[in-house]
């Protein structure tokens, strides 16, 4: 009876031991490789999926998404929106926008936001900690407010966060929503400003 006990006692005690292969004391941030350098990118002002990059002229940005849809720059009309957006215009194609200024046309496009894949991260997919351990600058996390997010309707839920980072004047802002990519913002800070796309 005794040994039975004891033999017992054993495989419980064996049972209880904590197992290596336990995946929840393994801790490991999946890392994005890049074909570009995202702080090469925002140096050179490119989303590299956009067809559209910060300074192209206004007509070159048109003739670009024009080039996006099914027929190319013939397809028989224009494949992009224009509207008012405060004191700039902005072109609307594919769920994207592109801001330029009808003041300072020579300006080209001066600001991006991009609803889609961006600097090879998945919009809706990879997590805010794994696109901050694959940039390759020192990123400023924040809580935007509703001038930040003017592109966003209802971005004050409180549900955002963002991470900007900056090369000379130019500053890309990847936002987050609880925890997922969402949007990158990429703009020429000496020539847009967001406080003045939500002035009508």
């Amino acid at each position: 009876m005794l040994i039975c006990l004891a033999v017992c006692v054993g495989v419980a005690a064996c049972g209880n031991t904590p197992s290596n292969d336990d995946d929840s004391e393994i801790s490991i941030t999946e890392v994005v490789k890049h074909s570009t350098p995202v702080s090469q990118s925002v140096r050179d002002g490119v989303i590299p999926e956009s067809a559209v990059r910060l300074g192209m002229p206004v007509d070159d940005a048109k003739a670009a998404l024009n080039a996006l849809a099914e027929g190319g720059e013939d397809a028989g009309s224009d494949y992009y929106s224009e509207t008012a957006r405060g004191s700039y215009k902005r072109l609307f194609c594919e769920g994207n926008h592109f801001y330029y200024d009808p003041q300072n046309k020579d300006n080209g496009i001066t600001a991006i936001v991009f609803f889609a894949d961006s600097y090879d991260f998945r919009i809706g997919i990879d997590l805010m900690d794994v696109v901050m351990a694959s940039v390759d600058m020192e990123g400023t996390e924040y809580t935007p407010d509703g001038d930040e997010l003017f592109f966003i309707p209802g971005g004050q839920d409180g549900k955002y966060t963002a991470v900007y980072y900056t090369s000379g004047s130019i500053r890309l802002d990847l936002v987050f929503y609880d925890s997922f990519l969402s949007a990158a913002f990429l703009r020429d800070t000496d020539k847009f400003d967001p406080a003045s796309a939500v002035k009508q």
